[in-house]
């Protein structure tokens, strides 16, 4: 396989591991309601986090083979997607005022920007 194909793939599995997190910890939230555990969504949720486990393994395999294997890279790209995962899948970004959308997505170009400086 070549550089340029295994890149690809370590990078989109580490964005699907953001996001299967996002969704693990969206649904850790509801996991608790009134005083009770929600199985359902503990399930969900555990589940969705041990996925996203796997999966930035995966992704660090294949970074590993590509030669630049840097936890650094790897995890800006995780958290990247973690966090639009997270903002967009509560629904709360929609609801913040423009200028809060608008410091959130400079950071996110600013951490891509770091991401592009050391890759």
């Amino acid at each position: 396989m070549t550089e340029s194909a295994l890149t690809t793939i370590a990078i989109g599995a580490s964005v699907v591991s953001g996001m299967l997190d996002s969704v693990g910890f969206v649904y850790a939230t509801k996991a608790f309601k009134d005083g009770k555990v929600m199985l359902n969504e503990l399930a969900f949720s555990v589940g969705s986090f041990a996925i996203g486990l796997a999966v930035y393994y995966l992704s660090a395999k294949f970074f590993s083979e590509t030669g630049g294997n840097s936890p650094m890279i790897q995890s800006l790209i995780w958290y990247i997607s973690t966090v639009v995962g997270i903002s967009v899948l509560s629904g709360e970004f929609w609801q913040w005022p423009l200028p809060q959308k608008a410091v959130s997505l400079i950071v996110v170009a600013g951490l891509g920007w770091l991401l592009s400086q050391r890759g």
